[in-house]
Protein backbone atom coordinates (compact mmCIF):
# COMPACT_ATOMS: atom_id res chain seq x y z
CA UNK A 1 0.00 0.00 0.00
CA UNK A 2 2.87 2.37 0.74
CA UNK A 3 4.25 2.05 -2.79
CA UNK A 4 0.82 2.50 -4.31
CA UNK A 5 0.21 5.64 -2.23
CA UNK A 6 3.59 7.03 -3.26
CA UNK A 7 2.81 6.38 -6.90
CA UNK A 8 -0.60 8.03 -6.62
CA UNK A 9 0.88 11.05 -4.82
CA UNK A 10 3.42 11.47 -7.63
CA UNK A 11 0.59 11.24 -10.17
CA UNK A 12 -1.37 13.90 -8.24
CA UNK A 13 1.64 16.24 -8.26
CA UNK A 14 1.99 15.70 -12.00
CA UNK A 15 -1.67 16.60 -12.52
CA UNK A 16 -1.11 19.76 -10.45
CA UNK A 17 1.58 20.80 -12.92
CA UNK A 18 -1.01 20.89 -15.70
CA UNK A 19 -2.77 23.71 -13.83
CA UNK A 20 0.26 26.01 -13.94
CA UNK A 21 0.96 28.43 -16.81
CA UNK A 22 3.79 27.47 -19.17
CA UNK A 23 6.76 29.78 -19.62
CA UNK A 24 9.36 29.11 -22.25
CA UNK A 25 12.53 31.11 -22.83
CA UNK A 26 14.68 30.53 -25.87
CA UNK A 27 17.95 31.97 -27.06
CA UNK A 28 19.63 31.13 -30.38
CA UNK A 29 22.95 32.27 -31.60
CA UNK A 30 22.90 32.70 -35.31
CA UNK A 31 25.98 31.78 -37.21
CA UNK A 32 28.05 34.56 -38.73
CA UNK A 33 29.34 35.17 -42.23
CA UNK A 34 26.25 36.62 -43.82
CA UNK A 35 26.62 39.00 -46.68
CA UNK A 36 24.12 41.66 -47.35
CA UNK A 37 22.67 41.81 -50.81
CA UNK A 38 23.83 44.58 -52.95
CA UNK A 39 22.36 47.94 -52.27
CA UNK A 40 21.37 47.09 -48.64
CA UNK A 41 23.15 48.04 -45.52
CA UNK A 42 24.68 45.20 -43.49
CA UNK A 43 23.81 46.85 -40.16
CA UNK A 44 20.81 44.60 -39.46
CA UNK A 45 23.04 41.49 -39.73
CA UNK A 46 25.40 42.56 -36.97
CA UNK A 47 23.15 41.25 -34.16
CA UNK A 48 23.53 37.50 -34.68
CA UNK A 49 21.25 36.26 -31.94
CA UNK A 50 17.62 35.61 -31.34
CA UNK A 51 15.79 35.77 -27.97
CA UNK A 52 12.26 34.65 -27.30
CA UNK A 53 9.79 34.34 -24.43
CA UNK A 54 6.73 32.17 -24.73
CA UNK A 55 3.99 32.34 -22.06
CA UNK A 56 0.82 30.32 -22.34
CA UNK A 57 -2.03 30.19 -19.86
CA UNK A 58 -4.78 27.65 -20.44
CA UNK A 59 -8.16 29.29 -20.69
CA UNK A 60 -10.23 26.29 -19.67
CA UNK A 61 -8.77 24.32 -16.78
CA UNK A 62 -11.69 21.87 -16.51
CA UNK A 63 -9.78 18.83 -17.67
CA UNK A 64 -6.70 19.57 -15.54
CA UNK A 65 -8.80 20.31 -12.43
CA UNK A 66 -10.84 17.16 -12.97
CA UNK A 67 -7.71 15.03 -13.33
CA UNK A 68 -6.23 16.62 -10.20
CA UNK A 69 -9.38 15.93 -8.16
CA UNK A 70 -9.60 12.38 -9.52
CA UNK A 71 -6.01 11.75 -8.41
CA UNK A 72 -6.88 13.05 -4.93
CA UNK A 73 -9.92 10.77 -4.80
CA UNK A 74 -7.78 7.77 -5.79
CA UNK A 75 -5.36 8.58 -2.97
CA UNK A 76 -8.21 8.83 -0.46
CA UNK A 77 -9.70 5.56 -1.73
CA UNK A 78 -6.35 3.78 -1.33
CA UNK A 79 -5.95 5.17 2.20
CA UNK A 80 -9.45 3.93 3.08
CA UNK A 81 -8.65 0.49 1.64
CA UNK A 82 -5.48 0.38 3.74
CA UNK A 83 -7.43 1.37 6.86
CA UNK A 84 -10.06 -1.27 6.09
CA UNK A 85 -7.45 -4.00 5.72
CA UNK A 86 -5.80 -2.91 8.96
CA UNK A 87 -9.13 -3.02 10.77
CA UNK A 88 -9.94 -6.45 9.35
CA UNK A 89 -6.60 -7.82 10.53
CA UNK A 90 -7.10 -6.27 13.97
CA UNK A 91 -10.58 -7.80 14.25
CA UNK A 92 -9.30 -11.19 13.13
CA UNK A 93 -6.54 -11.11 15.76
CA UNK A 94 -9.06 -10.15 18.46
CA UNK A 95 -11.41 -12.93 17.36
CA UNK A 96 -8.69 -15.59 17.51
CA UNK A 97 -7.49 -14.23 20.86
CA UNK A 98 -11.00 -14.47 22.30
CA UNK A 99 -11.33 -17.99 20.92
CA UNK A 100 -8.03 -19.05 22.53
CA UNK A 101 -9.11 -17.58 25.88
CA UNK A 102 -12.54 -19.27 25.73
CA UNK A 103 -11.05 -22.65 24.84
CA UNK A 104 -8.50 -22.28 27.65
CA UNK A 105 -11.36 -21.80 30.11
CA UNK A 106 -13.15 -24.84 28.71
CA UNK A 107 -9.97 -26.90 29.05
CA UNK A 108 -9.68 -25.90 32.72
CA UNK A 109 -13.30 -26.88 33.34
CA UNK A 110 -12.90 -30.25 31.59
CA UNK A 111 -9.65 -30.98 33.44
CA UNK A 112 -11.47 -30.48 36.72
CA UNK A 113 -14.39 -32.61 35.49
CA UNK A 114 -12.01 -35.39 34.37
CA UNK A 115 -10.30 -35.32 37.76
CA UNK A 116 -13.68 -35.48 39.53
CA UNK A 117 -14.83 -38.40 37.32
CA UNK A 118 -11.59 -40.26 38.16
CA UNK A 119 -12.32 -39.74 41.87
CA UNK A 120 -15.86 -41.04 41.37
CA UNK A 121 -14.44 -44.08 39.54
CA UNK A 122 -12.00 -44.79 42.38
CA UNK A 123 -14.79 -44.49 44.92
CA UNK A 124 -17.05 -46.76 42.84
CA UNK A 125 -14.25 -49.37 42.65
CA UNK A 126 -13.95 -49.30 46.42
CA UNK A 127 -17.74 -49.76 46.72
CA UNK A 128 -17.63 -52.57 44.11
CA UNK A 129 -14.85 -54.36 46.01
CA UNK A 130 -16.90 -53.99 49.21
CA UNK A 131 -19.90 -55.44 47.38
CA UNK A 132 -22.05 -52.32 47.59
CA UNK A 133 -22.06 -51.51 43.84
CA UNK A 134 -22.73 -53.24 40.55
CA UNK A 135 -20.57 -53.78 37.50
CA UNK A 136 -22.99 -51.62 35.44
CA UNK A 137 -22.35 -48.54 37.60
CA UNK A 138 -18.60 -49.19 37.53
CA UNK A 139 -18.65 -49.39 33.70
CA UNK A 140 -20.76 -46.23 33.55
CA UNK A 141 -18.15 -44.38 35.62
CA UNK A 142 -15.33 -45.66 33.40
CA UNK A 143 -17.22 -44.52 30.29
CA UNK A 144 -17.59 -41.00 31.74
CA UNK A 145 -13.84 -40.87 32.48
CA UNK A 146 -13.08 -41.93 28.90
CA UNK A 147 -15.59 -39.46 27.40
CA UNK A 148 -14.19 -36.51 29.35
CA UNK A 149 -10.62 -37.54 28.49
CA UNK A 150 -11.56 -37.69 24.81
CA UNK A 151 -13.31 -34.32 24.98
CA UNK A 152 -10.28 -32.84 26.78
CA UNK A 153 -7.97 -34.05 24.00
CA UNK A 154 -10.30 -32.56 21.37
CA UNK A 155 -10.34 -29.23 23.20
CA UNK A 156 -6.55 -29.16 23.46
CA UNK A 157 -6.29 -29.87 19.73
CA UNK A 158 -8.77 -27.07 19.02
CA UNK A 159 -6.78 -24.75 21.31
CA UNK A 160 -3.54 -25.46 19.41
CA UNK A 161 -5.28 -24.79 16.08
CA UNK A 162 -6.72 -21.52 17.39
CA UNK A 163 -3.36 -20.48 18.82
CA UNK A 164 -1.65 -21.17 15.48
CA UNK A 165 -4.38 -19.14 13.73
CA UNK A 166 -3.81 -16.30 16.22
CA UNK A 167 -0.08 -16.28 15.49
CA UNK A 168 -0.77 -16.39 11.74
CA UNK A 169 -3.29 -13.51 11.92
CA UNK A 170 -0.84 -11.46 14.00
CA UNK A 171 1.89 -12.05 11.40
CA UNK A 172 4.18 -13.96 13.77
CA UNK A 173 3.89 -17.34 12.03
CA UNK A 174 5.67 -17.96 8.76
Amino acid sequence: MGFKLGMLETDRRLKAQYLLPKLGISANWLSGGYRAPEGLSAAFLENNYKLGVDLSIPLFLREARGAYRAAGIKIRETELDRDLQSLQIENKVKMYHNEVVAISRQINIYEQAAQNYRRLLQGERLRFEAGESTLFILNSRENKVLETSQKLIELKTKWHKSYAALLWAAGQLR
